[in-house]
């Protein structure tokens, strides 16, 4: 793993930490090992995938433990559902920042990018009040393979 990837899966732990001692809650390895499998993740992914993730690191998780595991991980601020017709997909906040989402048109895929100018110009506009989430430019156009499939 980098030296980056530590580093957030790091940030990540210490959220998730803080968070369970705010609210009077147990750790447990189930849950260590859940966020290890999402620090795993280097951009869009699903619930299957981290159960089949799981399954072929050899991680004794169950389903339910995965979904639920999710739902602290969003209330927690480490992962961000998607919007927009990707029910059930998800990225890891950390990474959301400076990318926008493109959403093909044609195929469904999503697809995370660098996007330095825009995002540092929406940066600088104050989020809503008593929100602390991640801006994020959501953009519909034609990912790479849907654009070759076109031309031919």
């Amino acid at each position: 793993m980098s030296p980056l990837s530590d580093a957030l899966q790091t940030k990540e732990q210490l959220q998730l930490q803080s968070y369970l001692e705010l609210h009077g809650m147990n750790r447990s390895q189930v849950r260590e090992d859940l966020l290890s499998l999402v620090g795993e993740q280097g951009g869009i992914f699903t619930a299957d995938d981290l159960i089949a993730l799981a399954k072929e690191r050899g991680v004794s998780i169950s389903s339910s433990s995965v979904y639920s595991g999710i739902e602290l991980f969003v209330k927690v601020g480490i992962l961000l559902p998607l919007p927009m017709g990707l029910a059930g997909t998800l990225v890891r906040t950390a990474l959301c920042r400076g990318k926008t989402l493109a959403l093909c048109r044609h195929c469904g895929a999503a697809l995370l990018y660098r996007n330095g100018p825009t995002m540092s110009e929406l940066e600088m506009v104050t989020p809503p009040r008593y929100s602390d989430t991640t801006p994020m430019l959501i953009y519909w156009g034609v990912c790479p393979q849907c654009h070759r499939r076109k031309r031919r």
